[in-house]
């Protein structure tokens, strides 16, 4: 028995067939045309994103040097390939020939830029019908600003980002009753540099040839159809180890984006950003991208978020916040924070609102054993433990009114940790009232996080195990350093409350990744009691697994979105010889496997405690039928100094979906690292991913564009 191998596969000697990720994106990748149609197609190569294409045709009909493909007047399955202009990168489209339609709308398929027109026009037999057509996009008579509009021209505008699954259908009607006539057309969107508009606020975290690196600003974006956006009105606070100042900076720069929703910054000091996009969900411009800084002189992973105008504000701080901060302290050392306050939409953080767990170097707010080994045995973590001195102050920078910066002081008396106390000045950036990036410019320590909306508050003030830490199923990942190097884990709990309400059971999965010293995997986390603090909501989560029990602390918080708020939890591990903090989100769709185009982050903490060798890794990779993806990788190796942009998927790259409970594992693979990973679900669009092998200690997210 033969085995056939579709195009850009290869057939191993067991006879099952390895999918080849291809290095060039052909858009649409999949389409029906009808006989006589035309398909206007695109191609982008991520290694040479600047690259041109010939076209060839396999299967019938005939492509031009544009990619313009016009199909054969029978039916037939046919295969478009894109060809550099180097010769050695290559990139295939599958085209369904179909029956003809009433009308034959040209073309029948366009790959058409976010923010661009697209002109489609209707004939029947031959003949041009002008007058008299309705068109519609996505069934709706002119469209919408999701899918894109369409005047009575049949002139399409397409939307600022991709809609949901990166294309949509055009139709247009002619005649009335049994006269009427018929047709559609496919738009694909791609990403363009009209996807970056408007007002955004980033941050990032890493390291720089002092130390640990990070920063927080804002600035507003002006997306072109030129060969590049203009990045204007920025602002930013940056700590470097050994220096930082309550000073902020300004600057300017260009952006790019490419059809795949990657892209590039360039800002003043030869500063780089790589980022990779996510659509908008109700259309218009990006709200939000995945980003790293890209430069041989910084490297560091985090985000851009579109900013809220009309809440860049003190009144729009205001309410109960949770918050994760983590650094370093004033030796070093990894520190991490995590707790809750409340803002009054003044300036006042008053005292008797807050409470915070430190974890500095194994030194907590956890009482530690007597032993004072790894991590603690007693199953549960003391609610006294906590400091609830934690009070401040905020101001908004009038120097700079329509950033949303700000400086909040923090301050605690707390001596458990710090022998007097300490007071911490952070810069913030309001993205909009239930999230603000911050980043320390004071020299009492290195910090940088986020304060997220903690509105889960009950209105009589005493919080539950439902109030507090809701029962089901949460997908987490938390990353630092331990006394043994860099640090990661990860993995899925199970929560039940106990009918005491403040209280309950956690089981599980559990994932370690320690380097090369301590590697557990899919480790089972046996009944363990967790209890909630009914003042303040603090989750005292103690996870055992392989006999030994990691205690965390955590804080429910949530941010908006378009579709709705966003809950997870802060979590903080609070043991002796780990300093490490991270997330857990509630899981919805535990089985979905990884299917789309994704933007994939990974960070690491590799070497000393103080983060000097950190790895940021940042794509866009897509599924190609049910195990392989394709894409590439944007890597910054900080401690080999090593840049490696657009590094294609290799063979070795696969995807393995699942089980019920929602962890996944997959290889990603380039011709630079191999990246072997274990994922947790949390919802059709989002996953947690946490690396497996020794080579790498790295954490991150997968997330759907579109």
């Amino acid at each position: 028995m033969s085995v056939s191998s579709p195009p850009g596969s290869s057939t191993n000697s067991s006879g099952s067939t390895t999918v080849i990720p291809s290095e060039v994106a052909v858009f649409p990748p999949v389409a029906t045309v009808p006989v006589n149609g035309k398909a206007q197609l695109t191609a982008f190569a991520a290694s040479q994103p600047g690259a041109t294409f010939t076209w060839s045709v396999s299967g019938g009909g005939s492509i031009s040097s544009s990619g313009l493909f016009t199909a054969p007047t029978s039916a037939a399955s046919v295969t478009v390939t894109a060809t550099s202009s180097s010769g050695s990168l290559t990139g295939t489209a599958t085209l369904t020939v179909s029956a003809a339609q009433g009308l034959l709308l040209s073309p029948a398929v366009a790959a058409v830029p976010a923010g661009s027109t697209q002109a489609f026009t209707a004939s029947s037999n031959g003949q041009a019908i002008t007058t008299g057509v309705t068109w519609m996009v996505n069934n709706i008579v002119g469209g919408d600003g999701l899918h894109g509009l369409i005047d009575s021209n049949g002139s399409y505008t397409a939307p600022l980002t991709p809609p949901p699954g990166g294309s949509t259908t055009i139709t247009a009607i002619s005649g009335t009753g049994s006269s009427t006539l018929s047709g559609t057309a496919t738009a694909a969107i791609t990403f363009s540099n009209e996807s970056l508009n408007g007002f955004y606020a980033f941050s990032y975290k890493g390291s720089g040839s002092k130390g640990f690196l990070a920063a927080a600003g804002s600035f507003i974006a002006q997306g072109s159809t030129g060969a590049s956006g203009q990045i204007f009105g920025g602002v930013e606070d940056v700590f470097t180890t050994g220096s930082s100042s309550a000073a902020h900076s300004q600057f300017t720069g260009t952006f790019a984006v490419n059809p795949d929703g990657s892209g590039s910054a360039t800002l003043p000091n030869s500063v780089m950003w790589a980022f990779t996009l996510v659509s908008n969900a109700t259309g218009g411009s990006a709200r939000h991208a995945l980003l790293i800084r890209f430069d041989a002189a910084g490297t560091g992973s985090g985000t851009l978020d579109a900013q809220n105008p009309a809440l860049l504000t003190a009144s729009a701080f205001s309410g109960n916040y949770a918050f994760g901060l983590s650094g370093i302290d004033g030796s070093g050392n990894p520190l991490s924070l995590a707790g809750r306050f409340f803002a009054d939409g003044v300036g006042l953080i008053p005292l008797g609102s807050g409470v915070q767990d430190i974890n500095d170097n194994g030194k907590s707010t956890l009482s530690l054993t007597s032993s004072g080994t790894t991590t603690s045995t007693a199953g549960t973590v003391s609610t006294s433990t906590a400091d609830t001195t934690l009070q401040g102050s905020f101001v908004m920078d009038a120097t700079v009114p329509t950033s949303g910066r700000g400086t909040v002081t923090l301050s605690s008396t707390n001596t458990s940790v710090f022998a007097n106390g300490v007071s911490v000045q952070l810069a913030f950036y309001i993205v909009d009232n239930t999230h603000l990036k911050v980043v320390e410019v004071d020299n009492t320590a290195g910090l940088a996080g986020d304060f997220y909306s903690a509105a889960n508050t009950p209105s009589d003030g005493a919080f539950t195990s439902t109030s507090a830490f809701p029962p089901g199923s949460y997908a987490f990942a938390v990353e630092g350093t331990s006394s043994n190097g860099a640090y990661a884990s990860g993995g899925i709990f199970n929560t039940a409350a106990t009918s005491s309400g403040s209280s309950g059971n956690v089981t599980g999965v559990l994932d370690i990744n320690n380097g090369a010293i301590d590697i557990q995997m899919d480790s089972s986390i046996t009944s363990t009691s967790f209890s909630i603090d009914p003042s303040f909501g603090r989750i005292a989560l103690p996870i055992t697994a392989n006999g030994v029990t990691r205690n965390f602390a955590g804080y429910t918080a949530a941010y908006n979105t378009i579709n709705g708020p966003v809950q997870f939890i802060e979590l903080i591990e609070l043991d002796t010889n780990v300093t490490a903090s991270g997330f857990a989100y509630p899981q919805n769709g535990t089985a979905s496997p990884i299917s789309g185009a994704y933007a994939l982050s990974l960070a690491g903490v590799s070497g000393p405690k103080n983060g000097a060798t950190e790895e940021d890794i940042l794509g866009q990779i897509s599924t190609i039928g049910t195990t392989s993806l394709s894409g590439a990788l944007n890597i910054n190796n900080f401690a080999a100094s090593l840049l490696t942009p657009h590094t294609p998927l290799t063979s070795a790259t696969s995807v393995i979906t699942p089980t019920s409970n929602g962890r996944g594992t997959a290889t990603v693979g380039t011709n630079a690292a191999t990246y072997s990973l274990a994922y947790y679900v949390i919802d059709a669009s989002t996953a947690l991913v946490l690396e497996t092998d020794g080579a790498h200690v790295t954490t991150g997210m997968l997330l759907k564009q579109y």
